[in-house]
């Protein structure tokens, strides 16, 4: 039992290490054709959009963008509502599609980060207790205590 644990975990990280590998490869190539670029950076700038302080930048460009354009809106007459609550989130939506140039996948990524964790956690829950209820069945009590 604890030998093919070790075995799986084993593999598990060979495998991690060659998707790695494979992925510095293709991000040094992609992003920077005539420089060799070190593999410790080429990982960290691939995957910087998962760090907290990736969405708290993103979030403030963000609402900078969606400030802009109330603003805008406001000096227009065109509403009349303060800038708190959903009035925000409505902004934020818009500023999307407005500023889709200055505003980058990678800070696209950052902001929705945290919707696609809570409907993989709501996915998760729900199969769990679907699959848990399933599990359930009646008791057997039939079976001898000396019988193997």
């Amino acid at each position: 039992m604890f030998w093919k644990t070790i075995k799986k975990v084993f593999f598990l990280a060979l495998a991690f290490g060659l998707i790695i590998i494979f992925h510095h490869f293709t991000i040094s190539k992609s992003d920077q054709p005539n420089k060799t670029a070190d593999l410790k950076e080429s990982i960290s700038a691939s995957y910087r959009a998962y760090s907290l302080s990736s969405f708290d930048a993103a979030k403030d460009k963000m609402v900078h963008y969606a400030e802009s354009l109330y603003q805008k809106e406001l000096a227009e007459g065109e509403t009349d509502k303060e800038f708190k609550g959903f009035t925000v989130i409505k902004y934020c939506w818009k500023a999307l599609d407005e500023y889709k140039d200055e505003i980058n996948v990678q800070k696209e990524l950052a902001l929705f980060l945290p919707l696609i964790a809570v409907i993989l956690i709501i996915i998760a829950i729900v199969v769990s207790i679907r699959l848990g209820l399933s599990a359930i069945r009646k008791l057997d009590f039939d079976n001898d205590a000396t019988s193997f």
